[in-house]
């Protein structure tokens, strides 16, 4: 659009502004964008993201759940709270591996560790997920 002049850097810009604050989103799209519906979507993109792209088995898609549970409550509480916005990453990390340990202790010939912290923690590193 601005390379082909049908719109203007300051309307390019103003539209970048609108984007930032949410108010392009419908209400359904906010929903999901920001927490507590976040939180909610977070265990489905963890189980889906362990089986279809790391090769999980059931089991894996079960605890991967569970594990997206518990950390998108994490997350949600680090949001909250303004100086724990930092330190999230490295609570859901520490949660994960806690979580994927108990997997491996409880079940190790069904479960697959690097699946399910890897399937959990892509949706947490930046620049992994889109």
């Amino acid at each position: 659009g601005v390379l082909r002049d049908r719109l203007t850097t300051s309307e390019g810009l103003n539209l970048i502004r609108q984007f930032e604050l949410g108010n392009s989103f419908s209400r359904s799209e906010r929903c999901y964008r920001d927490f507590p519906g976040r939180a909610l979507i977070l265990p489905f993109m963890a189980c889906t993201c362990t089986t279809v792209y790391f090769g999980g088995t059931y089991h894996d898609l079960y605890f991967s759940a569970v594990t997206g549970i518990v950390c998108g409550l994490l997350a949600w509480l680090c949001s909250l709270q303004p100086g724990l916005f930092g330190v999230m990453d490295i609570l859901v990390s520490i949660a994960t591996a806690m979580l994927s340990v108990m997997a491996i202790a409880v079940m190790p010939q069904s479960t697959c560790f690097s699946a399910q912290v890897l399937g959990n923690l892509y949706w947490f590193l930046y620049g992994t997920a889109f």
